[in-house]
């Protein structure tokens, strides 16, 4: 998918929650007024910009990937750029919050091959978000608004007797050091749709 779908995609779940919490008497998420920015979901048939990025960057996004939590993407995906059989693939990506320019960043785990392989470039905005996100302190604020979430949407299932609508489609795919709180749900509802899809 190109940037503008995966944008559009997003933006649709989130009003579908949104709208489905508010039928339910339930209080919305503060980000609901956030604009999505898709970086680095790459299509061979558009032009992206290439340049060079500095390592400090690229480290800092591995760390930023491997902690906190994943979500499925909206689909499989495998590398366009690459020649011959042994192409890169996945199918999950993470969003990072900027609360101070209301942005939720969404990039998936191939960004890190199209810098180092493909000579990809992310917005100077981009870059410098990720330099400046604290990881320790964003990923604790991240567990406590997933754990915030899944109970809203765990209550909205028993009020309306049915999962929002679009949750089955995006999927959500929850790292493993969610675990233990996603088997706390006792709605089987939440729990089938929330498990981890690479099951």
């Amino acid at each position: 998918m190109k940037n503008s779908e995966v944008e559009q995609e997003h933006l649709k779940v989130q009003k579908s929650l949104n709208k489905l919490l508010k039928d339910s008497g339930l209080s919305t998420f503060e980000e609901e007024t956030y604009k999505f920015k898709a970086i680095g979901y790459l299509d061979i048939t558009e032009p992206y910009e290439k340049g060079i990025v500095s390592q400090s960057f690229v480290n800092k996004l591995r760390q930023i990937w491997k902690t906190g939590m994943t979500l499925g993407s909206l689909g499989f995906h495998t590398c366009e750029f690459c020649e011959g059989e042994d192409k890169a693939t996945s199918s999950c990506e993470k969003i990072l919050v900027d609360k101070e320019n209301k942005i939720k960043y969404i990039f998936p785990e191939m960004l890190i091959h199209y810098i180092e392989k493909h000579e990809f470039k992310p917005s100077n905005e981009f870059i410098r978000f990720v330099m400046s996100y604290n990881i320790l302190t964003n990923t604790t604020k991240e567990i406590s608004k997933w754990l915030e979430k899944k109970s809203n949407e765990m209550v909205a299932v028993e009020v309306t007797g049915k999962p929002r609508s679009g949750m089955s489609t995006l999927g959500i795919n929850i790292s493993q050091v969610f675990d233990e709180e996603l088997n706390k749900l006792t709605d089987k509802n939440i729990t089938e749709i929330c498990k981890n899809r690479n099951e």
